[in-house]
Formats: structure tokens, sequence, C-alpha cells
């Protein structure tokens, strides 16, 4: 009986919609800074992300990576829960780099939370859904504001028409 949960949330398989978890690994070895890279080396982003062939794949083979160009992972961030090996409460940040002679460009993001694996939401998507909350709260707030009044009355929406007596108030000598 396999350990390993990893939960595709939809057919088009979004990894961004992903996570995933190996029970059976963390049972036997826990998780710790020290063998985050290869936990996360047993995991659906890993192979997604062409892990395989990566310069973490090339050391885990024993294969000298200095100066070879290529995706490599590398933990940015563990907390202290992840430097104590406790599995509850750990977070341990992993971003995957293409390497070349000149430099790095960081690519994804991927977080270990607790033991799960998820792929971190990019700036833009995150921009992208307080955008999209804010313009449906507009929408709703300027629909509740036009409310109409009773048939025969001022038909401006209700704040515009309170506006000369509220701007007079506030205004007056």
């Amino acid at each position: 009986k396999s350990l390993r949960t990893w939960f595709p949330s939809s057919a088009d398989m979004d990894p961004y919609q992903w996570s995933w978890r190996d029970e059976g690994f963390l049972i036997r070895n826990g998780l710790r800074l020290q063998n985050a890279l290869e936990y996360f080396s047993h995991s659906e982003f890993y192979r997604f992300f062409e892990g395989e062939r990566s310069l973490l794949q090339m050391r885990r083979r024993g294969i000298d990576t200095a100066g070879r160009s290529g995706t490599d992972f590398r933990i940015v961030y563990a907390n202290s829960e992840a430097n104590a090996g406790l599995v509850s409460g750990s977070l341990i940040v992993i971003q995957r780099a293409e390497l070349d002679p000149r430099g790095s460009d960081a690519k994804e993001v991927f977080y270990i939370q607790g033991g799960t694996v998820f792929l971190s939401p990019t700036v833009a998507s995150v921009l992208q859904g307080a955008l999209s909350d804010a313009s449906m709260s507009l929408k709703d707030q300027h629909v509740s504001l036009t409310t109409r009044l009773p048939l025969g009355q001022d038909q401006r929406p209700v704040v515009v028409h309170l506006l000369p007596q509220l701007s007079s108030s506030l205004f007056s000598v």
C-alpha cells in the first residue's frame, strides 16, 4: 500500500493547484533541512519541472556540477521547526533556478509546509486574484449604492442624491 498522496485538483493538470505528500518518507526519515531536497525530489513537482535532468539530480548521482549550466533546485528558507526536524509546523522554501556562467535566473518557488509540497503562486497571480476580488467588491458596492428610490422620486443614485446636503453641512461656516 502506497503512502504517497498526490492531489491534482483538475483535469488540466495545473501545478498551481497540486499538493503532494509522502507519509512513508516522513515516517521513516522525518523532514529536516538536510533531507528536504531528497524529499522534494520524490514529488510530482520535481518530475513536472524536469528535476530528473537537473544539476541536483547530477549531484545525487555523484557528478560534479561546478561551472555547469542547467536547472537547479536550492533551499532558500527554512524555519526553526524545519531546522529542528519537526514535520509539524515546518516550512521549507525551495527555488528552481536556471544557472549559466553569467549567473542564475530564478524560476518557480515551492514550499513544504508540514510535510506537504506546494507550488507557490506567482506575484502576478496573487495580484490578479486581489484585483479580481476588489473588482467584484466594487461591483457589489456599486449595485448597492445605485439602488433607485421609489417610482416618481429622484432617480439619481442614493449617494449622489445626498451629496449636496452632506457637503453643505460639512463645509458651512
